[in-house]
């Protein structure tokens, strides 16, 4: 399709924001229209005078006079009161149409408005404007409201015309609340999916990947209220890395790293899905999970330390993975604190590592 040619229609604007008036500007010159600039009422009046606009396009709210006078007077001039008038401005009270009928204005645009919108109103009043000049037949309307009476003598189609650009201002603002709607459902839905990455982390120990420190007590304590409740026995392991330091020292940080990571990856293997597994600092790591009897956190023990041999048989390392654990049971028939729970596994967990001393001396 090819261009409309408009270069014989113009257009005064009236608007005393030179910002606004610039970009209803090249709105309206982008369309092909001639523009004319005028920033007052009065000014608007003596362009009249000696060049007579196709349309004008005017705010409301303008120093001196309004955009409602302004309408009203080229209404009341034999010679300019066929030029079709377009309201524009932030306005948004119902009332504001009473004027615009009142005045004679031909349509109602709202700010802040999409372009298409605007040039839409402005293409189906010129469009309108051969029906309005057969069709000048006028009468008389009294209304109630906004607590007063209001008597409006306008053209039929002047009105149909301004309730119209009335209605698909509704309709355009509606769709806009629409877009604004879903637009901050997605950025809510993305700001909860942030949130929750940024919990998750905020829990996960970044270098093996499984729990820490904080993240270990925030579980055990829901976890101690939810034994409380169904009558269960919660198990609390405290594991220890044997000769950490001397890994680190010989090997290099890296290879450290490497066997703090491979450690998860074992403890991962030897407790089950549900069980809560964390690194609690340095070469420290503590498990929590709810068991029937001793026997079974005893043969966990075990199961773990066979993990390990397993692990050192596979990978022929030049040092060898060695772990002291301890645990401590909390009862639900015996109540304690977590610090009472954790100092039981500690106690148990170095009373190990100090008899694996002893014996390598």
């Amino acid at each position: 399709m090819g261009k409309e040619d408009n270069s014989d229609i113009e257009i005064l604007i009236v608007e005393d924001s030179p910002t606004q008036a610039a970009q209803l500007k090249y709105i309206v010159e982008k369309n092909h229209y001639i523009v004319s600039l005028a920033e007052s009422g009065s000014e608007a009046l003596a362009l009249m005078e000696t060049r007579k606009p196709s349309m004008v396009i005017s705010d409301i709210v303008m120093p001196g006079m309004s955009g409602y006078e302004l309408c009203k007077k080229i209404r009341d001039d034999d010679n300019l009161k066929d030029i079709p008038f377009i309201l524009c401005s932030s306005l948004s009270d119902p009332k504001d149409i009473v004027e615009g009928l009142a005045c004679g204005a031909d349509s109602f645009i709202v700010k802040p408005y999409k372009e298409s919108f605007l040039v839409s109103r402005i293409n189906y009043v010129l469009a309108n404007q051969a029906i309005r000049r057969n069709m000048n037949a006028q009468f008389g309307i009294e209304i109630f409201f906004a607590g007063k009476k209001h008597f409006i003598t306008s053209e039929r189609v002047q009105i149909i015309d301004l309730l119209i650009s009335t209605y698909e201002n509704a309709i355009q603002k509606n769709l806009e609340l629409r877009n604004l709607n879903k637009e901050l459902e997605e950025t809510k839905a993305e700001l909860t999916e942030k949130t929750q990455e940024l919990y998750r982390m905020s829990i996960t120990d970044e270098l093996t990947n499984i729990y820490n420190r904080r993240g270990f007590f925030i579980l055990l304590e829901q976890q101690m209220k939810i034994a409380d409740r169904t009558k269960e026995k919660l198990f609390l392991f405290i594991i220890d890395l044997n000769d950490f330091k001397k890994i680190n020292d010989n090997y290099g940080h890296n290879e450290g790293d490497r066997v703090l990571k491979e450690t998860a990856i074992i403890l991962k293997k030897t407790f089950r899905e549900s069980d809560i597994i964390a690194r609690m600092g340095g070469d420290e790591y503590a498990v929590f999970s709810v068991d029937s009897n001793r026997q079974n956190a005893e043969g966990i023990v075990r199961r773990l330390k066979d993990n390990i041999n397993r692990y050192n048989e596979q990978n022929k390392n030049p040092y060898k993975l060695s772990v002291s654990v301890g645990f401590a049971c909390y009862d639900y028939q015996n109540p304690c604190s977590i610090d009472e729970v954790i100092a039981k596994a500690d106690m148990q967990m170095y009373e190990e590592k100090k008899k694996k001393k002893v014996k390598n001396v």
